[in-house]
């Protein structure tokens, strides 16, 4: 019956039924026998099957028309969506609808051919039209001042961090992060690029606006027109690994685009609402926050933080974060729990990645100070018995001592802010001066002694020998001519009337 029309026949199976030929094949739709019919087809007999086509031809037909079904995905889709509907109104109202389905069996098939080729077509349409809205777009707003001929702006404020050089030299950035506030995001509100400073200054006023300053410094092989527009160059990207040819363009320029490490939002949610507009103007320019990248790579990293965004290419992770920990240290920003949380466990890896530091950090430096000054020597003074009272001798010379005392003087930009004590040493000892007192008083000279009786025929005006009374004495063996002579020295106690003390020094007769 391959040849007979569609229509109802008595069914080969049960003569006493009719069934219904699509034309094809013998469908599951059966009716009672009429009791007048026309004669049936000669060969009632059931249908050859035709050959079916393996199961390994299908696949082998659907991987060669894959190429053109992506191709043509957008056309596919929304024809593939339209034969879904229309099957599906077929099953549920049983009717052939457009299609001209002939059985329930065919709508079945094509309603689920449709919904695999909607499913896949459409996947693809979708994953493409993603692509063509998150790529990057050379458009004024995003990229200002890059392609176009405006002025450079010269930074007129005071390039200034909210920390000086001390608090990211020398530090690990795992130990750096551990200094860093953990808090909750503040609101947005308020937020406005502006805040934030015109885009792209010349903050280092070296006649180049920031954005080709970083492009300058990130690409390789670069070609520049005039003294700071980069033109073509070389990106080693960071955040994907690959390599980009810069092209400058306004097409072209978007594909390089500079990144804010710690983005402009972050940094408002998290403390930049406290700086200072030169502050802002200042981390929004500063080189140790921007990095030249991939423009679709930003584009996705957007705001994001690094809970919720890291770089594909992971062995640049550990810098990444490290970037993002010296940046919120120089400007007292301060990081959410779950970002602290992604952080620490990149640096895990690398406990000993440095941290960074500004260029437009104030430079913090010490030094050392020495500085002298003199102990005072004490005096005391002993009592010397055998120095007469009232005298005095310094039997041991004072003398001052020494005091060093080193210091460490910190400074900023050159001008102290503050400085401490390191060492305090007495290098000389003080020499205490002794002064001797005398003390000693001479005893009173004893009272003196009653003149000695002399013997009867001794003049008492003489003692010690006896002098003779007479009417004149003379010294025996003198040019005297008596009566009397006295032979012998004799001590004047009263009036020497023999006039015997020539020399007047109390004694008599002691020359001759």
């Amino acid at each position: 019956m391959t040849s007979t029309a569609a229509g109802w026949f008595p069914d080969p199976l049960d003569p006493s039924r009719l069934r219904y030929w699509d034309g094809a094949r013998w469908t599951e739709q059966l009716a009672p026998l009429a009791p007048a019919t026309s004669t049936p087809p000669v060969a009632a007999t059931l249908p050859k099957r035709a050959r079916r086509v393996p199961v390994w031809a299908w696949i082998l037909i659907a991987l060669l028309a894959l190429p053109f079904v992506a191709l043509l995905s957008p056309v596919f889709a929304p024809v593939s969506l339209v034969v879904l509907i229309t099957g599906i109104v077929a099953l549920s109202k049983n009717t052939r609808t457009w299609l001209r389905l002939r059985s329930r069996s065919a709508a079945i098939t094509v309603t689920a051919a449709s919904a695999v080729a909607f499913l896949v077509t459409g996947s693809i349409t979708a994953s493409a039209f993603a692509r063509a809205i998150t790529a990057p777009v050379a458009v004024a707003e995003q990229l200002p001042a890059v392609d176009d001929g405006a002025a450079i702006h010269v930074f007129n404020g005071k390039s200034a961090t909210a920390t000086d050089t001390s608090a990211t030299t020398g530090q690990t950035a795992l130990a750096l992060l551990a200094t860093l506030e953990i808090k909750g995001r503040a609101p947005k509100t308020g937020y406005d690029r502006d805040r934030f400073g015109q885009r792209w200054l010349d903050v280092d006023r070296n006649g180049c606006d920031t954005r080709n300053d970083i492009l300058a410094r990130d690409l390789t092989d670069t070609v520049e027109s005039g003294p700071c527009k980069v033109v073509t160059g070389t990106l080693a990207d960071p955040y994907t690994g690959e390599t980009i040819a810069f092209q400058r363009g306004l097409d072209t320029s978007a594909l390089v685009q500079i990144d804010h490490v710690v983005s402009l939002s972050d940094a408002w949610q998290k403390g930049a609402q406290n700086l200072t507009p030169d502050q802002r103007a200042t981390f929004a320019n500063d080189p140790l926050n921007l990095l030249a990248v991939d423009g679709h790579a930003n584009m996705q990293k957007g705001d994001g933080d690094a809970a919720t965004w890291l770089p594909k290419n992971k062995t640049f992770r550990c810098g990444y974060v490290a970037r993002q920990v010296s940046v919120k240290a120089t400007y007292h920003l301060w990081v959410t729990q779950a970002e602290h949380d992604a952080i620490a466990r990149v640096l895990g890896d690398c406990p000993g990645q440095p941290a960074l530091t500004s260029d437009y950090s104030a430079k913090a430096t010490s030094r050392e100070e020495v500085a002298t000054e003199p102990i005072a020597f004490e005096e005391t003074a002993v009592e010397d018995a055998s120095l007469p009272s009232g005298q005095t001798r310094i039997t041991t010379a004072g003398k001052n001592g020494e005091r060093t005392r080193t210091y460490r003087v910190n400074l900023i930009d050159g001008e102290e802010v503050s400085r401490e004590l390191i060492s305090d040493e007495v290098t000389a000892q003080p020499i205490t001066q002794v002064t001797t007192v005398g003390t000693y008083v001479a005893p009173p000279p004893p009272p003196p002694a009653p003149p000695a009786q002399q013997p009867s025929g001794c003049d008492p005006n003489y003692a010690d020998a006896c002098v003779p009374v007479a009417s004149d004495v003379d010294c025996a063996g003198g040019s005297g001519n008596g009566p009397a002579y006295f032979d012998g020295v004799a001590r004047v106690v009263g009036s020497d009337i023999y006039g015997l003390d020539r020399d007047g020094d109390g004694y008599a007769c002691e020359t001759r």
